[in-house]
């Protein structure tokens, strides 16, 4: 009965890893995507076009890069 013990832990720590890492994914597309939507926005407001779209999505892919370092660095 207790060699069964870590293999059923080791399970758990597989799928707990593996939601983690899907829900980062989840976060990178979501963060990145607020930042384009807003950059579309004021494009659209501010007669920019690409500009600000081009920009905020620069700086989405830098933020969502940054929290997923930072999420990893801190386990």
């Amino acid at each position: 009965m207790d060699k069964q013990q870590p293999s059923h832990n080791k399970q758990n720590n597989a799928a707990k890893n593996w939601l983690v890492y899907t829900g980062m994914a989840f976060e990178l597309f979501g963060i990145i995507g607020v930042f384009v939507a807003v950059g579309y926005f004021l494009d659209k407001q501010f007669s920019t076009q690409p500009f600000l779209l081009i920009l905020l999505l620069l700086v989405g892919t830098a933020a969502a890069f940054y929290r997923i370092y930072k999420s990893t660095v801190s386990k």
